[in-house]
């Protein structure tokens, strides 16, 4: 069994300017949610870490909190957990990307898509492929559903970062947003797909594809519902089982 934490949409770094002097109690709040994932990555002996998208608010946040996630990181470098790290559309790979910085470099469990050629990560030992596209810009009508095709290792798992156009309101507010159709899910072939985007948690399944946003694990805006979680993806021959992990407060 391979044993997944997905969480995504973590935007560390983020400014909340509209709670004034609360703005910096509740920068602080999600860190200690980011800590809380970490060590719930740990506790349950986790094969994989996925992160799918906006750890970080902006693509070149302060060096305050790139070191704040390293010292996460640092955590894991002696566990059986292995990272996985894809940019969002906040975090973009721009040319000042945080992502071009190799802040983990030295931590031999994280791997980060941050090479547009590369859409795959293969771990022969779990016998599992992750797949991804690279989101270079913040914005853009193009799919952010990989092209890359299955591996033959046991299973396959894509992330993805983008806003599902399940309905002709959905196509006219966030077609521009690297769009996600459910067709696309459908046909992707793989055994599960770790999206980020939207802050909520929901299922988004289609035909035999397990398929899920985490949602943020902390709430950052007072309007969100279903924030505050992570999922514990199970993956085995009889199939995918999800569940949900309270982490926000």
């Amino acid at each position: 069994m391979i044993k997944i934490l997905q969480t995504s949409d973590v935007h560390l770094g983020a400014k909340f300017e509209s709670l004034g002097d609360r703005g910096a109690v509740h920068r602080r709040q999600i860190e200690r949610v980011f800590e809380k994932t970490v060590d719930l990555a740990i506790s349950r002996k986790a094969d994989l870490l996925l992160i799918a998208g906006d750890l970080f608010d902006s693509d070149n946040p302060p060096q305050a909190i790139i070191d704040f996630v390293r010292r996460q990181l640092e955590r894991l470098r002696d566990t059986s957990v292995n990272v996985v790290i894809m940019p969002g559309n906040h975090d973009f790979l721009s040319e000042r990307s945080v992502y071009k910085k190799s802040f983990w470099g030295d931590i031999k469990n994280v791997f980060v898509f941050n090479d547009p050629s590369v859409e795959r990560k293969e771990y022969p030992g779990l016998g599992i492929t992750i797949h991804a596209k690279v989101l270079n810009t913040k914005n853009s009508t193009e799919s952010a559903i990989s092209r890359s095709s299955p591996s033959n290792t046991k299973y396959n798992v894509m992330m993805a970062h983008g806003a599902l156009i399940a309905s002709e309101g959905a196509r006219s507010r966030y077609f521009d947003r690297w769009p996600i159709t459910p067709d696309e899910i459908k046909n992707s072939k793989m055994d599960y797909i770790a999206i980020g985007d939207f802050h909520g948690m929901q299922d988004v399944s289609q035909g035999d594809v397990s398929a899920w946003y985490a949602g943020s694990p902390e709430s950052i805006a007072f309007d969100q519902k279903n924030a505050g979680n992570v999922l514990l993806v199970e993956i085995d021959s009889n199939g995918v089982k999800v569940d949900h992990v309270k982490v926000g407060e």
